[in-house]
């Protein structure tokens, strides 16, 4: 099924702006502005291609441990406590494209060491992404009728099974918004990619 209320779009890499912190624990050490970081930054910034998409839903509770999207359920004690007081909820993705997933490839063969540092920014760069279009959903929600976001949570964290990743990619249309397939393990493909639900209360 293809829903028709997804909103989605693409940044430009100038407009994304890597954590420092968030890449210094994934490269275990270093910065972003050493001279071989930034030298790969800027291969990187012509591979990446920061996509997102988002949903917004009416979210029920049939039962205690049980979350109803309306486009499906799922049955996380987890997920329960971390929206039970919401009555909508986002669901959101968002990916560097299948461009990032080539390079990185290329520079397991060519460079062992440019590899680790465009992991590192890679994986820096989704979650910084990430932040970003959570805190443009949390505004718009403060902006909109004074409700706040719950932090947001994803498949395969706690007792929330990966399996529920199928039912946000097929919610977000991910396929066609965000170029992101699935394999038979819920594994996703571009993979420097994040979903995501942020359970939506009003005071």
């Amino acid at each position: 099924m293809i829903y028709t209320d997804v909103v989605y779009g693409s940044e430009e890499p100038e407009k994304v702006k890597i954590d420092p912190g968030e890449f210094l624990r994934r490269a275990g050490g270093g910065s972003l502005e050493l001279p071989e970081v930034k030298s790969c930054k800027n291969v990187f910034d012509g591979k990446v291609s920061y996509r997102y998409a988002w949903a917004r839903m009416e979210l029920t509770f049939p039962e205690e441990g049980v979350c109803d999207f309306g486009c499906g359920i799922i049955e996380s004690r987890d997920l329960y406590k971390n929206l039970r007081e919401c009555r909508e909820a986002y669901m959101m993705g968002v990916t560097l494209g299948a461009g990032i997933d080539r390079l990185l490839r290329t520079l397991g063969i060519k460079s062992p060491a440019e590899h680790f540092i465009t992991d590192a920014l890679a994986s820096a760069a989704v979650e910084s992404f990430c932040d970003m279009v959570d805190l443009s959903l949390r505004e718009a929600v403060k902006a909109g009728n004074g409700g706040v976001c719950r932090p947001r949570y994803s498949p395969g964290y706690g007792d929330c099974d990966i399996k529920y990743q199928r039912l946000l990619t097929e919610r977000i249309n991910a396929e066609k918004t965000l170029g992101i397939s699935l394999n038979e393990s819920c594994f996703m493909t571009p993979s420097k990619s994040v979903t995501a639900i942020m359970g939506i209360k009003y005071e």
